[in-house]
């Protein structure tokens, strides 16, 4: 099919341009500067010859003693993290070694830059033939580590337990302070960075599990890929079988009542879609608008996708309130995909954020919203909803990847 100067391009063709997108993702140019800067270093190495290693284009080997045939061998592996806490730049990387045994050891490092120098300030062993998939930083003086590692019952040559574990920073120790079971790790999610922004990353979030406090319990979920642009969340996958457990488990039956929501409303894609609308995880407020309320279909799933609101109490619907949200399952129900993204209307009259301040002008003014933002062309939004669309049709979930270090 010949392609017409000025034509629009045909759906398969903007979904082909989309996936192809998805494809590949370019290492950004710091992230590989900061390789070679941390593939030069010195690191503290109890047992290596002289207790340190000096690696070399990112490996180190030396005789264990003078003239002996086994070797102590280093050599940096991905992935590295990068980032700033409290204004100074921090990083955390990880170092295979062995000793000449059998054994296969790797060991994190967080370093600290000083003075234009990167200094490792703490470390600790992390286990024999683990496979490290993810390293990040948060902003709460933490390291976020996600791995295969040992089981129960693993053979010492074939970790298989997914895991995501939490290292807290305390002078010159990383302490453990969290551990939780992992569906997938952020390398097996796939997505355009042409359509939101390409400073878009896919993080591991570690499980927030039920606690009491002041103002009741807070939503907990498991441990899941989010995607972050600008500091916010703005998708989430969970795997759907624990999410529902962990509530279960507390007597809670929300998150497995809005999943069957989600589900019915996907079977029948019914197109007259009211509010509440199933939205994950579970908000402390109502959902009482959903404008141009549909069924999307997206790669290995399908959804709901609208413009909607979470309310707090009797306001009036403002701008500043709207995000097009979408939430679906995939890969035969294994997976939510949650998306929520901020959304402005350009050329909405004012009048439209007016109301009364009761029951009757709530309700009244939220059908007016609903209406306006229906008739109005999907380009006339920012962004536009044909790019919210095509970055969740861009969306793939691969069970399969064995990506390891």
């Amino acid at each position: 099919m010949p392609i017409v100067k000025g034509a629009e391009l045909p759906q398969f063709v903007k979904l082909l341009l989309v996936l192809l997108a998805a494809a590949v993702i370019p290492v950004p140019a710091s992230a590989s500067e900061a390789s070679k800067v941390f593939s030069n270093l010195e690191y503290p190495m109890e047992d290596a010859p002289g207790g340190k290693i000096l690696l070399k284009n990112g490996v180190f080997s030396a005789p264990m003693v003078q003239g002996a045939a086994s070797k102590f061998e280093a050599k940096l592996i991905g992935p590295l993290a990068t980032g700033s806490w409290k204004g100074t730049q921090v990083a955390a990387v990880v170092l295979f070694y062995t000793e000449g045994g059998s054994g296969n050891f790797r060991r994190l490092y967080f370093l600290v830059k000083e003075k234009d120098k990167w200094t490792p300030r703490a470390w600790t062993d992390i286990g024999d033939r683990i496979k490290v998939r993810y390293l990040g930083l948060d902003n709460h003086g933490s390291i976020i580590i996600g791995m295969i590692a040992h089981g129960p019952e693993d053979p010492q040559c074939c970790p298989a337990r997914k895991i995501a574990r939490t290292y807290l920073v305390k002078g010159k120790k990383l302490l453990p302070v969290k551990t939780s079971l992992v569906e997938i790790f952020p390398d097996q999610v796939r997505f355009s960075r042409d359509l939101l922004g390409k400073d878009i990353k896919a993080v591991l979030v570690p499980e927030v599990g039920f606690s009491a406090h002041g103002l009741g319990k807070t939503a907990p979920y498991p441990s899941h890929v989010a995607l972050v642009k600008d500091g916010k969340k703005i998708l989430r996958i969970f795997p759907v079988e624990r999410y529902k457990k962990m509530w279960l488990e507390h007597h809670d039956l929300t998150v497995q009542i809005a999943v069957k929501l989600l589900e019915r409303i996907i079977q029948k894609k019914d197109k007259d879609l009211k509010p509440p609308l199933p939205l994950f995880p579970p908000s402390p407020g109502i959902n009482d608008l959903a404008a141009r309320a549909e069924v999307l279909q997206i790669q290995k799933g399908a959804g709901v996708g609208f413009i909607g609101r979470i309310a707090r109490s009797l306001a009036c619907v403002s701008p500043e309130q709207l995000k097009y949200f979408f939430s679906g399952i995939s890969n035969k129900g294994k997976f939510i995909v949650s998306f929520q993204h901020e959304i402005s209307v350009k050329d909405a009259p004012k009048r439209l954020w007016n109301c009364k301040r009761d029951v009757e002008g709530l309700k009244k003014q939220i059908e007016t919203v609903a209406k306006t933002l229906g008739d109005m062309d999907e380009k006339e939004f920012s962004p536009s909803i044909v790019d919210l669309k095509a970055f969740l049709a861009s969306i793939y979930i691969d069970e399969k990847t064995e990506n390891q270090h």
